[in-house]
C-alpha cells in the first residue's frame, strides 16, 4: 500500500514540475520574441539586447530550480543558445514526457530490472562454447562444476549436463552420472539411465566386446586389444565383475606385447597402473625395479605407494621429491575423440 500511495504521490508532483517548466520557458520565449522585435525597430543598441537575452537564462534557472535538473539545464542551454526556437523544442520535450509515465517512475523501473537476477543457463553456455572451440571470455563467470549443478541446478540445467556428459564423455564424468542415476527426480534419473545405457554400449563396442580372440596375436595386435580394455577400466562405467574381468584380460594382452619393462614410457605407465589397482603388488615391483622411474610422475608415484605400504616412509618421500622433465605425452588410457587426442601430463613436477 506504501509503494502505491508514493507513487500516486510522485505522479502529480512530477507533472506539476513540468507545468513550471513550460510556465518559465514560455515567459522566457515571450520575452525573447519581444526583444527580438526592439532588435528590428532599432528601439535599443544590440549589446544592451544581448544582455536583456542572457539575463533571462538565471530568471529560467531560479523559477524551475525545484523541477527535474536535467530538463531544468536543458532549458537554460536552449534558450541562451537558440532563443525562442530552443524554448519551442523545450516545450515539445515538455509535452512528450507529460504524457508519459513520470521519470520517477521509470527510474523505479529501471532499478527494478537492473535488481532482478540474471538468468544465465552456465552449462548451455559451456556447451556452446566447446562446440564453437571458444574458451571462456576473460573475465566471464566461470562455468558451475557438473557437482554444484547436479546438487543445485533445476532439472533442465541437469538434463543439459547430461546431454554434455553423453557428447563429451570423461571417465571424470562417471560419478556424477552414477549419482544422477540415483536422482530424487523421476526425469533426471530416467535421462541419466538413457545416457548411461548409450555410454556403457558405446564403451563396450570399443572394448571390443564380441570380436573373437585370435589364438596367436603380434604384439602389436596384443597391445592394441590390451589398450581399448583398459580404456573400458577406465571409463568408470563397468560393473565390478566386468571390471576385474576387463582389467585381467588387459593385463594379460598387454604383458604378452612387453613382458619385461623395458621404458619409463606411457604403456609401462598402464601397465603398473593395471598391476597396483589388481592387487599384484610383487610383479609391480618387479617390473618398477627394472627401470629408471624418475621420468614418470606416474610411476614414482606407484613406486612411492608400494613403499608406503611397505612401511618404507623416508624412501617413499625420497621417490616422490625426485625431479623430473616437463614434457607431454598422450594418455593411452584415455580415448581420443575425433581428431583431437587427449593430452595429460606424463610428466613435471607440477602432476
Amino acid at each position: 500500500m506504501n509503494i502505491q500511495g508514493n507513487s500516486e504521490i510522485k505522479l502529480p508532483q512530477a507533472r506539476g514540475s513540468i507545468f513550471i517548466l513550460v510556465g518559465a520557458v514560455l515567459a522566457s520565449a515571450s520575452a525573447d520574441i519581444l526583444l527580438i522585435a526592439a532588435g528590428l525597430q532599432n528601439l535599443a543598441p544590440l549589446p544592451v539586447l544581448l544582455a536583456l537575452h542572457i539575463g533571462i537564462a538565471p530568471f529560467i534557472w531560479l523559477a524551475t530550480r525545484n523541477c527535474d535538473p536535467t530538463l531544468s539545464a536543458m532549458a537554460v542551454i536552449a534558450n541562451l543558445a537558440m532563443g525562442p526556437v530552443g524554448a519551442l523544442g523545450t516545450l515539445l520535450l515538455c509535452a512528450s514526457l507529460a504524457g508519459s509515465k513520470s521519470p520517477a517512475s521509470s527510474l523505479a523501473d529501471w532499478h527494478s530490472k537492473l535488481a532482478k537476477p540474471s538468468q544465465v543457463d552456465l552449462s548451455q553456455r559451456l556447451s556452446q562454447a566447446i562446440s564453437e572451440g571458444r574458451m571462456l571470455e576473460p573475465g566471464a563467470t566461470n562455468p558451475a562444476s557438473f557437482q554444484d549443478v547436479s546438487q543445485y541446478g533445476s532439472i533442465a540445467q541437469r538434463q543439459t549436463m547430461l546431454g554434455l556428459v553423453s557428447q563429451r564423455f570423461d571417465p571424470g564424468f562417471s560419478e556424477i552420472l552414477r549419482q544422477e542415476l540415483r536422482s530424487e527426480e523421476a526425469a533426471v534419473r530416467v535421462s541419466a539411465a538413457a545416457v548411461f545405457s548409450k555410454l556403457r554400449d558405446k564403451n563396450r563396442l570399443q572394448m571390443g566386446a564380441g570380436k573373437p580372440l585370435p589364438d596367436v596375436l603380434t604384439p602389436k595386435e596384443a597391445q592394441d586389444r590390451g589398450i581399448a580394455l583398459a580404456r573400458g577400466v577406465k571409463s568408470g562405467l563397468l560393473d565390478p565383475a566386468d571390471l576385474t574381468a576387463a582389467r585381467n584380460k588387459s593385463l594379460d594382452l598387454l604383458q604378452r606385447a612387453r613382458p619385461r619393462a623395458t621404458d619409463a614410457d606411457e604403456l609401462e605407465e598402464v601397465i603398473c597402473t593395471l598391476l597396483f589397482e589388481a592387487g599384484h603388488h610383487d610383479a609391480l615391483q618387479e617390473r618398477l625395479t627394472a627401470i629408471d622411474t624418475g621420468q614418470s610422475a606416474v610411476l614414482r608415484s606407484l613406486h612411492a605407494r608400494l613403499l608406503m605400504k611397505a612401511g618404507r616412509m623416508t624412501e617413499a618421500a625420497e621417490v616422490i621429491r625426485r625431479r623430473q622433465g616437463n614434457s607431454v605425452r598422450l594418455n593411452l588410457s584415455r580415448r581420443a575423440e575425433g581428431d583431437h587426442a587427449l593430452l595429460s601430463l606424463g610428466h613435471g613436477d607440477g602432476q
